[in-house]
């Protein structure tokens, strides 16, 4: 048997558990999902699932993390406990197998919090296995798998012109960024093509609409929280651009855009030209006058 854990249901992350899940599976592995309470993404029907309580604080986390999920596997007889990287328990009963991609650990407040945080990446250190895409792996001390994209991504045909700008997995410090870049954009284009936000969780959405109407773009944004998996290679294709500027998920919205011929906009930074080599238009890091015209030219290529 194999037992994962689950991350959160809106962002980038909670999609790239579905791809293992998936995969996993197909490999002829019997799965146990464990969980804290809430909803989860479709899966296979042959998985199995299990809810654990966990409070939604540091304790919560703490407690979850380091006790409660070590035992749960333990109690199901697990041969194998895989988890996100910065979330492993320091002590467990069973083998531990960690993925830098499956889920990022969320920073938490006070001394509960980064207690939680230093406990879950000691326990990730700890690991049996440590695995990281191979296009971006550099760390000697932790193993590489093959990057890979989901077939149903692919594109079939050569990229036709889409219907909006996608930007999936932003983090908070960058939606300043982003939306002063896309100012370019609106006063050009915004009547063709919106800028749609995917998986942000509410206090995020809240975030965008504030500094959206801040630099008077409101009109041009579209905002969904919650993603289904099994929609995201429609909505890859269906997107005249993607603005590729989070790292989420080890670059997976990256290979994703990549694989659905949908034209990249990205940062110029070590991570992103590794996953993407020149297949991207990248501009610098923080310039928003750049990555606004760097946009507009993708866009009126498209």
């Amino acid at each position: 048997r194999r037992h994962t854990r689950y991350g959160t249901v809106t962002g980038v992350q909670t999609c790239a558990l579905p791809i293992w899940l998936h995969l996993l599976n197909d490999a002829g592995l019997e799965l146990t999902l464990l969980k804290p309470p809430g909803e989860i993404p479709s899966l296979p029907p042959e998985i199995a699932l299990s809810t654990l309580a966990r409070a939604d604080t540091a304790l919560g986390r703490l407690r979850f993390e380091q006790r409660d999920l070590p035992r749960a596997a333990s109690d199901h007889k697990a041969d194998l406990l895989l988890i996100g990287e910065g979330h492993a328990p320091l002590a467990s009963p069973l083998p531990i197998v960690t993925i830098s991609s499956l889920h990022s650990p969320a920073r938490l407040p006070g001394l509960l919090g980064t207690l939680a945080s230093a406990a879950g990446k000691a326990g990730s250190g700890g690991a049996s296995l440590r695995l990281s895409p191979s296009d971006i792996q550099s760390d000697p001390e932790i193993s590489s798998y093959p990057a890979f994209v989901a077939p149903a991504f692919e594109a079939k045909a050569a990229h036709e012109e889409g219907d909006y700008v996608l930007c999936f997995g932003a983090n908070p410090h960058d939606l300043e960024f982003i939306l002063s870049a896309w100012t370019y954009v609106d006063c050009s284009l915004a009547d063709t093509y919106p800028l749609r936000f995917l998986g942000v969780e509410p206090e995020l959405a809240d975030e965008i609409e504030r500094i959206a109407a801040s630099l008077d773009v409101p009109e041009s944004i579209r905002i969904q929280s919650k993603v289904p998996y099994l929609e995201l290679p429609q909505i890859f294709r269906n997107a005249a651009a993607c603005l590729g500027i989070s790292f989420a998920a080890e670059g997976q919205v990256l290979r994703w855009a990549l694989a659905s011929g949908t034209p990249l906009v990205g940062l110029r930074a070590p991570q992103f030209e590794r996953v993407v080599g020149k297949a991207a238009y990248l501009v610098p890091p923080a310039n928003s006058r750049i990555l606004g015209a760097a946009l507009l030219t993708v866009l009126i290529q498209d």
